[in-house]
C-alpha cells in the first residue's frame, strides 16, 4: 500500500477494514447510470443518519458519484486500496476530471472515505460511524453533496467509495421523510460567490413557484404533499438560486442562478 498524499484543501482518509481475502471475480461494476441500488441505499442510511445526529441530509452529485464509482473500479482492477490512483489521481481531480469544478480561488472541498468491508451498505457505514475520525467526515455538517460507488471484486470481495463536497452557488435541497431541507451559503468565497440566504420560495412548479410568497429563511421545512419541489433561494445582494429538491437516492438537476 502507498503513503498517502495530502492535496491543498483535501483531507484523505483512508478507512482499512478487517476483512479476510475473499475469491472474487475482477469484473467491473455497472457504468454510473446503471441502476445501483446499493449506492442508492447507502445514501438513504447516510442522510438519515447525518438527520439523526442534527445535521442536514445532504443531496446525490452525479459529478461525484462516477468519481466514486470510477475510484471503486480502479481499486478493484489494481487490487490497492488507496485514496491515489494507480494514474496518480487524488479524490480531488477525479472530482473535477467528472465535471465537479467550481471558480478559481473559491473555497471548496472534496473528501473521501473507502472500506472493504460487507456487501451491504450497513456494513460500510456501520464501520464509517464506528470509527471517530470517520464518524466526524460522515456527519460534518459542511458538506452539501455527496457520490457513492461500490465495485464487485479485488483482493477483499468488495471497494465502497463516498465522496463529500461542497461548491459555491449550489445548494441543492434535499425531500427526505416529509422534510424539505434547503442548506445555506458556506462555501462561497467572494466575487460573484452566492451569499448567506436571506430568503426561500416554494412550489411545486414554475408556475407556482412565482406565485409563491417569500418567507424568512429557515433550513427545515414540512413538505407532505408527496408533489415535486422547486425551491428559490435569495440572497442580500438579491442574487437567486433556484433548483428542484431531490431524494438521497436521485441526483438533482443542475441548480439555475440569476
Amino acid at each position: 500500500m502507498r503513503r498517502l498524499s495530502y492535496a491543498p484543501l483535501l483531507l484523505a482518509l483512508l478507512a482499512l477494514a478487517a476483512v479476510a481475502p475473499a475469491l472474487a471475480d475482477n469484473a467491473s461494476a455497472p457504468a454510473a447510470d446503471a441502476f445501483r441500488p446499493r449506492e442508492d441505499q447507502l445514501a438513504l442510511l447516510v442522510d438519515r443518519a447525518r438527520t439523526d445526529a442534527g445535521v442536514l441530509p445532504l443531496a446525490r452529485s452525479k459529478e461525484l458519484d462516477q468519481a466514486a464509482i470510477a475510484h471503486a473500479n480502479d481499486m478493484v482492477a489494481s487490487g490497492d486500496m488507496d485514496h491515489d490512483g494507480v494514474d496518480g489521481s487524488t479524490p480531488e481531480s477525479r472530482a473535477a476530471d467528472a465535471g465537479y469544478q467550481v471558480p478559481a480561488g473559491s473555497a471548496w472541498l472534496v473528501v473521501e472515505v473507502i472500506s472493504a468491508r460487507g456487501d451491504q451498505p450497513d456494513d460500510a457505514l456501520g464501520w464509517w460511524l464506528s470509527d471517530a475520525l470517520h464518524r466526524r467526515v460522515v456527519l460534518r455538517s459542511y458538506w452539501r453533496e455527496m457520490g457513492i460507488g461500490y465495485a464487485p471484486g479485488g483482493p477483499y470481495g468488495r471497494f465502497w467509495v463516498m465522496e463529500f463536497g461542497c461548491r459555491p452557488n449550489v445548494l441543492p435541497p434535499v425531500l427526505l421523510d416529509g422534510t424539505l431541507t434547503i442548506p445555506d451559503e458556506n462555501c462561497g468565497s467572494g466575487g460573484n460567490a452566492f451569499g448567506a440566504v436571506q430568503s426561500v420560495r416554494v412550489g411545486e412548479n414554475a408556475d407556482s413557484l412565482q406565485k409563491a410568497d417569500w418567507q424568512t429563511y429557515s433550513a427545515q421545512l414540512s413538505w407532505t404533499s408527496g408533489k415535486p419541489a422547486l425551491v428559490e433561494a435569495r440572497d442580500a445582494q438579491g442574487k437567486d438560486i433556484t433548483t428542484p429538491a431531490s431524494d438521497p437516492r436521485g441526483a438533482p438537476a443542475e441548480p439555475s442562478q440569476s
